[in-house]
């Protein structure tokens, strides 16, 4: 049995259903479809195939739903769904959101083509145990914003969240694998350019053999920072994904992996790393430790004052990258102390932010060579400067700075108006 709720059809622009609803329950294939901009859905908690199968609700063309909580598949549930899709679609729960419950198994959320889901709490396969191949896709530019925590597979296995096609998750201190119990083999996959998770607190790894990987694309930002406990969890950024720890991060922890293509960028210290891999990239403010880069290493978060507490080595495929984007030295433009020993070779990248055009007599303070430098960047890449400016790079190994000064040709030009002016300045004399 389908339910189709349209603004249309009823002649109605709100739907006011303040009860506890049931779709399904001890059922099968029944199925509720809202849809168009003036169908609103009001409801309390609301279920979706409670001891059912097939069961689902679809928020679809500008339909909207009001609850307080909802549980797709809760309680011996089986392939259970609701699909919030297209542009002005949306679902939002005052309370928790959960994608299968106690002994339910293959329930699924789908949100794309630009629905929005807002929820205070999410689950993936929980918060009952044994909660089994529960499924949140969020792809094609939908969005699931979790004001608290998304727990994937609390007492559960085999759960994932995946995100993808620009789709966007964002949330408050998430655990993949938790509980118990057991919270074992849960994954979240984001891959896609565009595609993203935030939360901004802490993502937590733990029990048993859960994953989190991001490529191709897509980003992981765990601006609270990334903890990796229990046994066989893994963290693995791929070609073309970028992970974003807010805070210290220790890269020799048991499960990270960062491979070729990868970026990583730390808010804080970054220990337990000595080699940057090729075409790799790596934004930090502190190192701990000798550090070899053989992809682009960016020191900081934007312009910082950053800082290698040991030996560095720019191989000869190594690019450092530094900003300018203003006169003051961490705040506008970048510097890099070596407190140890520095080892030069690759490349040296100046990039200019925001349209920045240095003036003449400028200086910029890049380096605090503490340990000493042997070698000299094999190039070095500078924007073009305007109005008959060069750069000056004769004490870029020595004083670690560089400048700006006019073009000889400039000086000459000068040089030679001056000397017309003396002449005649003395013929008037005369």
């Amino acid at each position: 049995m389908k339910l189709i709720f349209t603004a249309a059809a009823l002649g109605l622009c709100s739907i006011q259903l303040f009860a506890e609803t049931h779709v399904g329950q001890m059922g099968s294939y029944e199925s509720v479809v809202v849809t168009s901009y003036d169908a609103v859905w009001n409801t309390d908690d609301l279920y979706i195939g409670m001891y059912g199968n097939d069961n689902g609700i679809e928020i679809v063309d500008g339909g909207q739903v009001l609850s307080r909580a909802a549980y797709i598949g809760d309680t011996y549930g089986e392939n259970n769904y609701a699909v919030v899709s297209g542009a002005g679609s949306q679902w939002t729960l005052s309370s928790r959101l959960s994608v299968g419950g106690a002994y339910s198994s293959r329930n699924r959320l789908t949100v794309s083509n630009g629905g929005v889901v807002r929820s205070a709490f999410g689950y993936i396969g929980g918060p009952g145990q044994n909660g089994l191949y529960n499924l949140a896709e969020i792809k094609g530019g939908g969005q699931w914003n979790i004001s608290g925590s998304l727990v994937i597979g609390n007492n559960g296995e085999w759960n994932r969240l995946d995100i993808s096609g620009g789709g966007s998750v964002t949330s408050s201190n998430s655990f993949l694998g938790a509980g118990s119990n057991s919270g074992w083999k849960n994954s979240v996959i984001v891959s896609g350019a565009g595609s993203k998770w935030v939360d901004s607190g802490i993502i937590q790894l733990s029990a048993e053999a859960n994953s989190l990987v991001v490529s191709n694309g897509g980003e992981v930002a765990a601006m609270g920072g990334l903890l990796i406990g229990g046994s066989g969890n893994t963290v693995s950024v791929g070609s073309g994904g970028r992970l974003r720890v807010g805070s210290d991060f220790n890269a020799a922890i048991a499960g990270f992996s960062l491979a070729e293509g990868a970026a990583l960028c730390v808010d804080g210290e970054l220990s337990g790393y000595s080699l940057l891999p090729a075409n790799c990239r790596l934004e930090t403010d502190r190192i701990v430790g000798d550090f070899t880069v053989h992809g682009t290493f960016a020191p900081g978060n934007s312009p910082a004052d950053s800082v290698i507490a040991g030996d560095l080595t720019i191989a000869s495929d190594g690019m450092l990258e530094m900003e300018l984007g203003g006169y003051a030295v961490g705040g506008e433009y970048d510097r890099l102390s070596v407190q140890g020993a520095a080892a030069l070779d690759g490349t040296l990248d100046l990039v200019f932010l925001d349209s920045f055009s240095p003036t003449n007599g400028a200086v910029f303070n890049l380096f605090n060579w503490n340990g000493g430098v042997s070698g000299t960047f094999a190039s070095i890449n500078t924007p073009a400067l305007s109005g008959g400016l060069e750069w000056d790079t004769s004490a870029l190994y020595t004083a670690g700075t560089l400048g700006v000064i006019p073009e000889p040709a400039v000086i000459s030009l000068l040089a030679a108006f001056g000397g017309a002016m003396l002449f005649i300045r003395r013929r008037f004399r005369s």
